[in-house]
């Protein structure tokens, strides 16, 4: 009787640690799967070998995983968008720039002519006026 309740003891630690062990090294596979992902691997998934919570987690997890991959996908898309308009942008902005630079040189060069035409016109006036005084000296000077 002695033997009999030994091996039934025995046996049942052994199913004892049999069915904690089992639970606890689905739960170190997360806990590894947890760690990868906290270093940035996004390509873990974990096996859902249960119906029962740790296989629920194990789903939840994979399911999270997913999830922010699919967010890190959309950010770097977005990223990458943003770096194509901003570009375009620092473009634009220095085509305007050129622009910006070729007006003022232009509004200068035509402020130039201006003022040599004031200039040839004021001189034109001079000659103007110098011509109508030879004018009326030749008269003066051919007057019977």
């Amino acid at each position: 009787a002695i033997t009999r309740g030994i091996v039934v003891l025995f046996l049942g630690i052994i199913a004892i640690i049999f069915f904690i062990y089992k639970p606890f090294s689905r739960i170190d596979d997360i806990i590894m799967a947890a760690e990868r992902v906290a270093g940035g691997d996004l390509n873990v998934k974990l096996d859902i070998n249960s119906k029962d919570e740790i296989g629920y987690l194990s789903s939840v997890f994979n399911t999270m995983i997913s999830s922010i991959s699919s967010s890190q996908k959309k950010v770097e898309t977005a990223k990458n968008e943003l770096e194509q308009k901003s570009l375009l942008l620092e473009k634009d902005l220095d085509l305007h720039q050129k622009q910006e630079i070729d007006l003022v040189e232009s509004k200068k060069a035509m402020l130039n002519l201006l003022e040599d035409s004031r200039e040839a016109e004021e001189k034109v006036e001079k000659l103007e006026e110098e011509v109508k005084l030879v004018g009326k000296f030749s008269e003066k000077m051919f007057e019977p």
